[in-house]
């Protein structure tokens, strides 16, 4: 439908929003993501001949309009309601899954400091100071390694993990 203005002679013309269950399905569907035109709840209807010849008259639908824009909205909110809604239980059912394994979580991270700690020969401070045999064994190992460098075998100690250097 096209409304045409007679002061101005501008033409209105209705989106094909509302006009019948597909289109209103669409229409509903693109407003979820904010791509529906504002002007889909307007209710445009052809002028009409006046009284007198050359006189036209304007219908409005006011109260029309008023529901659609109510009926619209109200789709909006609730459609965001609900999916807020379902984004809480989403989340609040997650909690609850590392809730109940938390106990697991903290194991397999204790283990993981443990296995850090025993694989390596260090030793946690301050006890790092004290020399231990591992490191002295090495250390030796390097000293031959300088002496009577080999192709074959490559020491495990350099004097770069030496007193911190």
């Amino acid at each position: 439908m096209v409304q045409e203005d007679a002061t101005s002679g501008s033409k209105t013309q209705q989106v094909n929003s509302f006009i019948n269950f597909e289109s209103t399905l669409k229409t509903l569907f693109w407003a979820l993501f904010c791509m529906s035109p504002l002007e889909s709840a307007d209710v445009i209807i052809e002028n009409l001949p006046g009284d007198k010849q050359g006189t036209t008259v304007i219908n409005t639908h006011h109260f029309t309009e008023t529901v659609g824009y109510i009926a619209f909205a109200l789709f909006e909110v609730m459609s965001v309601i609900v999916i807020l809604n379902m984004l809480i239980a989403t989340m609040s059912n997650t909690f609850t899954k590392v809730i109940d394994n938390v106990g697991i979580e903290w194991t397999f991270g204790r283990t993981q400091v443990y296995m850090s700690y025993m694989s390596q020969t260090t030793l946690p401070p301050p006890f790092n100071l004290i020399p231990t045999y591992t490191g002295v064994s090495s250390m030796i190992e390097w000293v031959r390694y300088l002496c009577a460098p080999s192709a074959s075998k490559k020491s495990g100690w350099s004097p770069m993990f030496c007193c911190y250097m």
